[in-house]
């Protein structure tokens, strides 16, 4: 027997017609934004050509990848296997600094553009508080466009790196700003390549992010590049602008432009501005490497940094006459790689309180955090394993013709990363396994994607938890012959397996095709996606499953209290439910899972793009209104 729960809310536009333009938005705009370089692509194999922003993903630190385990001050992105520790924020509300290590992970980073866009993709400009922290408020990494003959011309390129180091590609703005037959960004194709109109000055990113820059006509290709700031606007209103450490003059660059955080507007309009240690050089911009000397607010109070050399020795708070000890930091040398080492040692209070770090060499190029020992008690320790992963590297030499498929052959060749195994703290452990599927589990899987199973056992006493996730991966499978479509999906969940005492959670995601927000010939795209069915079942002790119906569509603001959920249902047979989105929604969507049973919550859904139409989407972000929307969730028994 099947059941339909069927919820709908219409608008005057119907679902039939949102799905005309959605089939037309998904087969034609790929054709005609991305014709130049169809030819080039379309045969190569995955392995080579999945990647994100250039590096691949395995050994990415896009935060979009995998889920997260946490333990005190600490985060495991599972996928990547990347260990993030977080301080507090060392200052007061509004004005503070956080202090957030990353742990030391080689990037493997394809440039197959061949515009020296590798270096954007792993930056690596010292740290002042030692090896592997980050202690600013992020910056920006940006490349004129590049004029020449179709084919040898590139668009401005644009990256962000957060206050954790973890690096964020932005392209071309296809949604706020102008149509090209309204004046906004357009492109030149013809035989051999495509070539930007003129440089783009506005940039978006799949969290909705937007950088901009001003425009100078001065009958240069580079049109204000680097003198002109970039303003990073968040979707909660904050905006940062950043200045350039130098000027480029030459059209013909090829090499990047690191751009600095100078003023903040929070998203209530208070005004933070940043001041460096020199001030700035003769021409006006930031010193190469540049060191922060004072955040000041509006009310005059400042954070003051003061340094030992170029390392950070204290942070203090002054308001007028008063000055307040905030932080004190210390550091020892630890040799890693053949090469000595600064590293951060301990993080002191006024009070003497002491956050102490352990680094060590585990045989990688830097030494990593192995233990984390808390000012109140208590050591966390961290455990690193070295995980060898295979991938396919296309061999072309035979080929006269890069076109012909039959010409180039596979060799199966292997990367080695390594990622953290374990973390423990105060009896309770948490043990990290990564198994990537062979050729033959592929082959069997009929998806065409790869996969890599995570396996996250936490032991506490006497009791055991542990899950299985099964991430969308790169395949092996021999794919000359066709189009690996699914790169946008790596890194996400597709199945997973939770067993405790005898229960056992089995929970599988299907996703919704890829939307490009970032319409332009060349360039670095930037597309979007979302759950479109999740299925949850529940087994205990081998009994018939309690089948749970996730929660349906979350209103835009709070996804939580405003999502519509099912309550838990037992059924008979043992069969599960499935929850099955049908979106038509002209506006971007943010969609929520409620929680479900108690210490059970459900993986988050991500910012969606889906317009009924350009037009339409571009109206609706352009204003406040409420959206009109076009929903229909059904949950059916499979």
């Amino acid at each position: 027997m099947t059941r339909d729960f069927i919820f709908e809310r219409r608008c005057a536009a119907s679902c039939t017609r949102v799905r005309l333009l959605l089939g037309l938005l998904f087969f034609v705009c790929p054709f005609q934004f991305n014709l130049a370089f169809q030819e080039e692509t379309q045969h190569l194999n995955p392995a080579v050509t999945g990647t994100v922003a250039g590096v691949i993903p395995l050994s990415s630190d896009a935060d979009h990848l995998g889920l997260n385990i946490a333990a005190p001050y600490s985060s495991v992105n599972e996928f990547t296997g990347k260990l993030q520790v977080s301080l507090d924020p060392i200052g007061v509300p509004e004005l503070s600094i956080r202090p957030i290590y990353k742990a030391y992970q080689q990037k493997v980073c394809n440039d197959e553009s061949g515009f020296r866009l590798c270096p954007m993709n792993e930056p690596d400009t010292g740290s002042v508080i030692g090896e592997g922290w980050n202690l600013h408020f992020g910056y920006i990494i940006a490349r004129n466009a590049i004029y020449g003959a179709p084919g040898s011309s590139d668009w401005e390129r644009v990256r962000f790196v957060d206050t954790a180091g973890n690096v964020t590609t932005f392209g071309r703005d296809g949604v706020f700003q102008a149509d090209p037959q309204d004046g906004g960004a357009s492109d030149h194709c013809a035989a051999g390549g495509c070539v930007p109109n003129q440089a783009d000055v506005h940039f978006i990113d799949d969290q909705l992010r937007r950088i901009s820059r001003g425009r100078r006509s001065d009958g240069s290709s580079l049109q204000g590049f680097s003198y002109f700031p970039y303003v990073l606007s968040d979707p909660n209103g904050q905006k940062t602008e950043y200045r350039a450490t130098r000027y480029v003059t030459n059209p013909a660059n090829a090499s990047s432009v690191t751009f600095y955080p100078t003023q903040i507007w929070s998203p209530s309009g208070r005004l933070l501005r940043i001041d460096y240690v020199g001030g700035t050089d003769p021409d006006g911009t930031l010193p190469d490497f540049p060191r922060i000397e004072r955040v000041t607010d509006e009310n005059g109070r400042s954070l003051v940094f003061h340094y030992q050399g170029n390392l950070l020795e204290r942070i203090t708070l002054a308001a007028g006459q008063n000055t307040k000890l905030l932080k004190r930091f210390t550091y020892r040398q630890i040799s890693a790689g053949g090469t000595s080492h600064t590293t951060l040692h301990k993080v002191i209070t006024p009070e003497g309180y002491e956050t102490v770090f352990t680094m060590e060499d585990v045989g990688e190029r830097k030494p990593l955090l192995t233990a984390l020992t808390l000012p109140t008690g208590g050591t966390v320790h961290y455990q690193y394993d070295t995980q060898r992963f295979e991938y396919l590297q296309p061999d072309a030499r035979d080929c006269t013709n890069r076109r012909v498929d039959d010409c180039v052959t596979l060799e199966p060749r292997y990367r080695f990363f390594t990622r953290i195994s374990g973390i423990s703290h105060g009896g309770g452990r948490y043990a990290f396994d990564y198994r990537q599927w062979s050729v033959e589990e592929e082959r069997q899987s009929a998806t065409g994607q790869g996969a890599l199973d995570v396996t996250v056992t936490q032991t506490n006493g006497a009791h055991a938890f542990q899950r299985t996730t099964t991430y969308i991966n790169t395949p092996l499978l021999e794919t000359n012959y066709r189009v690996f479509t699914d790169g946008y999906l790596v890194g996400r969940p597709r199945a997973k397996q939770t067993s405790y005492r005898g229960t056992t959670l089995n929970e599988s995601w299907r996703y919704t095709p890829e939307l490009s927000i970032a319409a332009h010939a060349g360039g670095d795209n930037v597309s979007v996606s979302a759950v479109r069915q999740y299925a949850q079942q529940i087994t205990v002790n081998g009994s018939t499953p309690t089948t749970i119906i996730p929660g349906s569509k979350a209103g835009i603001g709070n996804p939580v209290t405003s999502a519509r959920h099912f309550s838990n249902r037992s059924r008979s047979p043992a069969r599960p439910v499935v929850a099955t989105f049908h979106w038509c929604v002209n506006s971007i969507m943010t969609t929520a899972l409620s929680p479900i049973s108690a210490g059970m919550t459900t993986p988050p859904f991500i910012n969606m793009p889906w317009p009924c139409s350009p037009a339409t989407n571009k109206r609706w972000l352009r204003s406040t209104a409420k959206p009109c929307l076009a929903e229909q969730a059904t949950a059916t028994r499979a």
